[in-house]
């Protein structure tokens, strides 16, 4: 994979098939890309069919993780061949894979981009 030369503008963002807070985080995450500048937000669960073909087909620059562990591996396991970033936001109970999580039921999504663009150039 070569280092994208400008930011992200197509985004994935794959939920927990399962959780309801998991689906309203990444709602206010699609929001919130598309108020940025984000050419497409497209929103399923991490086990929809049709994420897991575009994604397979390399048709997004990211991939927003939404759920606990066990989703941030999920998306670990169908982004790496393309070599496409991850982010994942926890809403589980641990998170030991992502460095974001929620705060009253949102994520503060700018600040936690930023964060983790800025570790993956240093």
């Amino acid at each position: 994979m070569q280092p994208q030369s400008s930011p992200p503008r197509r985004f994935a963002i794959g939920v927990h098939p399962e959780s309801t807070t998991a689906d309203t985080v990444a709602r206010q995450i699609k929001r919130s890309l598309l108020e940025q500048g984000a050419t497409e937000a497209f929103l399923a669960p991490l086990n929809n069919q049709d994420l897991r073909q575009r994604v397979s087909g390399a048709e997004f620059d990211a991939l927003i993780a939404v759920g606990g562990d066990g989703t941030m591996l999920r998306a670990g396991h169908l982004c790496a061949p393309q070599g496409i970033p991850i982010m994942g936001i926890n809403v589980g109970h641990f998170g030991f894979s992502s460095k974001c999580s929620i705060t009253n039921g949102k994520a503060n999504f700018s600040i936690c981009w930023k964060a983790n663009t800025a570790s993956k150039t240093a």
